[in-house]
């Protein structure tokens, strides 16, 4: 019974406290800046993605204002967007037609990109263009992302063992900078 009191006393302190913030005034009377709905260009940030080098021995960075909205989840989906966009200078890892299926991360810290099959069905093949795509994404991600330390790739849903026969996709991916220039 007193485990139920205090449990109601806690959640009629929380609602209280959240009455207040969402109902605060200023010393002016106005409502605070933070409350008021903030403009898409404020969501604008620098980000860093990774494409490959124009001889495409190596990863290089590409700095660009990326808009971000609503959850990490859907902020990540928007940043790897980007990605498949492709770069203007660089040589672009993404295969034709590929998409995000869906972007989640687990109680374990691990994201989870679902792409479409086109990334390993139209993939040119071979071991470092595999490393490319695969630490592209990767790097991405965790550059911009410092929370997320480890990537899980899936396709269609599914877990994969490899993208295309040669690096083991069945754990987490964490970020590979040896492969990267400036």
């Amino acid at each position: 019974m007193k485990r139920y009191i205090f449990i109601l006393i806690l959640a009629g302190l929380s609602a209280g406290a959240a009455v207040y913030l969402y109902t605060a005034k200023t010393d002016t009377g106005t409502v605070p800046e933070k409350s008021l709905p903030i403009p898409p260009e404020i969501y604008k940030r620098d980000m860093t993605l990774y494409f490959s080098s124009k001889n495409e021995e190596y990863l290089v960075p590409e700095m660009r204002q990326v808009s971000l909205n609503g959850s990490i989840e859907s902020q990540i989906a928007d940043l790897v967007k980007e990605l498949i966009i492709g770069s203007k200078d660089l040589i672009n890892i993404m295969p034709e037609g590929v998409k995000i299926n869906g972007v989640r991360i687990e109680k374990n810290g691990i994201l989870y990109i679902d792409f479409n099959k086109e990334l390993r069905d139209n993939h040119p093949k071979g071991s470092w263009a595999e490393m490319m795509t695969l630490y592209s994404i990767v790097n991405t991600v965790t550059k911009n992302f410092p929370d997320i330390k480890r990537v899980r790739i899936l396709i269609e849903g599914r877990e994969t063992d490899t993208l295309t026969g040669h690096i083991d996709t069945r754990k987490p991916l964490t970020e590979n900078m040896e492969i990267v220039r400036k």
